[in-house]
């Protein structure tokens, strides 16, 4: 090879390296380029002052600069939007400086490849002398036009990432508003003690909601002596009877998701019965329900409560619990600003309402917050704001006497904090307590109840199943035992809770225990019990009785556990189902409804399910029966259902 050949064969692999520069260098531009756009297309308001949210709770705060519950939720949500609106700064700082340097190699790399191309001119060749001028012409101006581009882009995202917000919340409109004290384990508990009604009505007659106590003046009652601990819940000094349920009328009733102590199990006596929807066999009446909805029929006495809504309206029910008129509706007022997005399986009235006797309690996806009397009386109305929920919200409310506990579990991050449990005064709709939750969003419909000696509420959510004391919202214990999407409502018996969702397992927890029951390998050894795997459930919660735990799955599969050893006993498959309402257990037997309405009633034992009834709605169900004497409650896709049982 001549010398000439050599160096003609180097620079065609200098050429051929800066072409192949540029256009990774061009392609990574204009992914970044691509990146902005797309954030910047996501983006609503110039800056979290402008919006409706903050514009609002700004008014609330300047016209109750005494009530600390309006002024937390003010630094709350400031908090919030300007964690979201720093985030997005810097997203636009850092693609700033990526995208010149991306669009600078480029530039350089095309420059590089067009010198190595240039030809030699020959002295003779005047024409093609003037084609090469031509051409590093062209090139000049194309790396000129690229540094233009680039510092306009970096100028224009300087502008777009300068803030016309202070950094520190307190220098912002609320600087002068004293702080609301953070007692309880890690500052994760706020205690409230709000000095007036917020978004709270009078009462029918003129009365006017009774004034909020604060949380040290709520003494834990006494555990109910029943089977599996009763609530009857904390009174307030010189509460009247008329007030505070007892722990007799809450247990006959069916007041919340999945009966008074969140486990499914009917105390009413019952007989297994076959049904059939469409034929009007075995059904005692069936009442049309106006609007749409995924929640579960509640039953106090002889009312019946359901809820509904759709993108633009908002409904709470009251059926006659004898002859299914609808006795009542009652419209709640929507929040601010656009509805959210739900997915079709969830729906706008997914969270169940809860009852105490004297009112029903009813929240919808948009945080729309309401009660109202028996009578249909309007009590108070609260916005909560609307949850950041990726399929919609769904967790139901539950009472604990005079609260009313709010699960609002919202985010997509844990680290994020932006969940929230909530306790409520059911008379005037003021915030007790609160507890800020590191979890994400979640679907899990707490429960309260007597576990291992002492009134425990357990919620649970991605990655910590938490007991609460439900007096002061004073964390008991958690336990790292769950992850990702987090369905299925928790349960317990005796001194055990069970937590499942589809990934990671069925476990088993001695609640007992204080602070984390998962810090080290000997402290989880000692209150992880056990752990099952098999059929995992992502909608239906656990059932659990001495014996045995059940689960339903979303593939039509009931698996039995036994409660003792964890081991898995049986399973049974259903042709052709899905199962998304829980299990239940009623009569002596376990009752099944899978999501096309078709339902059974399995005699279990420890070897085998045993199908003894098949019955059918007719029409789809995925909501959880309401169980009282001789009658079951069921809300169908359509109508409301009173079913015999005796």
């Amino acid at each position: 090879m001549t010398g000439s050949e050599a160096r003609n064969g180097a620079l065609d692999d200098r050429y051929n390296a800066a072409v192949r520069a540029a256009v990774v260098a061009g392609a990574f531009t204009l992914v970044v380029a691509a990146l902005m756009l797309y954030d910047f297309a996501l983006r609503g308001e110039k800056h979290p002052m402008e919006t409706v949210a903050y514009k609002t709770a700004i008014l609330a705060a300047r016209e109750q600069p005494d009530n600390a519950a309006v002024l937390e939720q003010m630094r709350l949500l400031d908090e919030r939007l300007r964690q979201e609106y720093f985030r997005q700064r810097a997203f636009s700082a850092i693609g700033a400086v990526m995208l010149a340097i991306g669009a600078a190699v480029c530039a350089a790399a095309a420059k590089a490849a067009s010198v190595l191309r240039r030809s030699l001119p020959l002295p003779q060749a005047a024409a093609e002398g003037d084609l090469v001028g031509q051409q590093a012409q062209w090139a000049r101006w194309s790396v000129g036009a690229a540094g233009l581009f680039v510092l306009g882009v970096i100028v224009g995202l300087g502008v777009g990432v300068s803030s016309p917000l202070p950094r520190h919340r307190g220098d912002g409109p609320l600087a002068q508003a004293e702080p609301v004290d953070r007692p309880g384990a890690g500052g994760q508990i706020a205690a409230l003690q709000p000095g007036g009604p917020t978004s709270s009505s009078e009462k029918p007659g003129g009365e006017k909601p009774s004034e909020a106590h604060p949380a040290d003046d709520l003494p834990t009652n006494p555990q109910a002596s029943t089977p599996a601990g009763g609530v009857d819940g904390p009174k307030p000094s010189g509460a009247t009877a008329d007030e505070v349920f007892s722990a007799e009328e809450y247990l006959a009733a069916w007041p919340r998701f999945r009966g008074p102590e969140g486990t499914g199990v009917a105390r009413a006596a019952i007989k297994a019965a076959a049904f059939d929807g469409a034929a009007g066999e075995g059904v005692v009446w069936k009442s049309p329900i106006p609007l749409p909805g995924n929640s579960s029929a509640v039953v106090w006495g002889k009312r019946v409560f359901v809820t509904g809504a759709t993108e633009t309206k908002r409904e709470v029910y009251c059926f006659d619990a004898e002859d299914g008129r609808l006795l009542w509706s009652r419209p709640v007022e929507a929040a601010a600003g656009p509805p959210p997005k739900v997915l079709d399986a969830t729906g706008y009235a997914a969270p169940t309402a809860a009852a105490d006797g004297r009112r029903v309690y009813a929240v919808f996806a948009d945080g729309s917050l309401a009660a109202f009397t028996f009578d249909g009386e309007p009590v108070w109305h609260k916005q909560l704001g609307v949850p950041e929920n990726s399929y919609g919200h769904a967790a139901s409310l539950l009472n604990y006497g005079r609260l009313l506990l709010v699960p609002f579990d919202q985010g997509h991050k844990a680290a994020e904090a932006k969940s929230r449990l909530l306790a409520i005064d059911s008379r005037s709709g003021e915030i007790v307590w609160q507890a800020v939750r590191e979890t994400p969003n979640s679907w899990a419909t707490p429960l309260v109840a007597s576990i291992a000696g002492r009134m425990q509420l357990i919620t649970a959510a991605d990655p910590w199943a938490i007991s609460y004391d439900p007096s002061d919202g004073r964390e008991l214990w958690r336990a790292k035992v769950l992850r990702q999407d987090v369905g299925p409502s928790p349960t317990f018996f005796g001194d055990r809770v069970y937590t499942v969702s589809e990934f990671p397992a069925l476990t088993a927890i001695k609640a007992d225990g204080e602070g984390d029951l998962t810090r080290d390998k000997e402290t989880a050894k000692q209150y992880l019990l056990w752990k099952g795997e098999d059929n995992l459930p992502d909608t239906a919660g656990p059932l659990a009785l001495e014996r045995w735990v059940f689960i339903a799955s979303s593939n039509g599969i009931l698996t039995c556990y036994d409660a003792q050893s964890g081991e898995m006993l049986w399973d049974k498959e259903f042709e052709d189902s899905a199962f998304s309402a829980s299990p239940s257990w009623a009569g002596g037997k376990l009752f099944l409804i899978d999501t096309e309405g078709r339902a059974w009633w399995i005699e279990p034992s420890e070897t085998e399910g045993k199908a003894v009834i098949e019955a059918s709605l007719g029409e789809g169900c995925v909501s959880s029966p309401a169980w009282q004497p001789g009658r079951i409650y069921l809300r169908g896709k359509k109508h409301l259902f009173c079913l015999r049982a005796d």
